[in-house]
C-alpha cells in the first residue's frame, strides 16, 4: 500500500487546529475521513445528506498554475462562486454552533 501523507491523525489535528478543510482525491482518504465523521453519530440524521452526495458525484479541477488560476476567475462560470462560497461558510458554521462536533476524535 502506498503511503498517504499526511497520516490521518496529523491531518485531523491539522485540520482542527486551523479550522480547516481536509481535501483528498484519495478514494481511501476519503472512506477513513467519512468513517471518523460518522463514528456515533446517525448518519440519517445529517442535515448535510444531500450536499455530500452532490460533492461525491462531483469532479473537481484544481488549477496548476497562476495563468489557469487567473482565466478560471474571470470565466463567466463562476461569478457565483464567491457569493455561494461566503453563503456555505456561514450555513456551516452556524450548523457548528449548535451540533454536537462530530469531527471531534478521543
Amino acid at each position: 500500500m502506498m503511503k498517504l501523507a499526511p497520516n490521518f491523525e496529523m491531518a485531523m489535528y491539522l485540520a482542527q487546529a486551523t479550522g480547516s478543510c481536509i481535501v483528498t482525491d484519495c478514494l481511501l482518504r476519503w472512506r477513513e475521513l467519512k468513517n471518523i465523521m460518522y463514528r456515533g453519530a446517525n448518519r440519517a440524521n445529517t442535515n448535510l445528506t444531500a450536499l455530500t452526495q452532490s460533492i461525491e458525484e462531483a469532479s473537481f479541477a484544481f488549477p496548476q498554475r497562476v495563468e489557469d488560476v487567473n482565466s478560471l476567475a474571470s470565466a463567466p462560470t463562476f461569478a457565483g462562486y464567491s457569493t455561494l462560497m461566503r453563503g456555505v461558510f456561514r450555513y456551516l458554521s452556524r450548523l457548528a454552533n449548535t451540533a454536537p462536533n462530530c469531527m471531534t476524535t478521543g
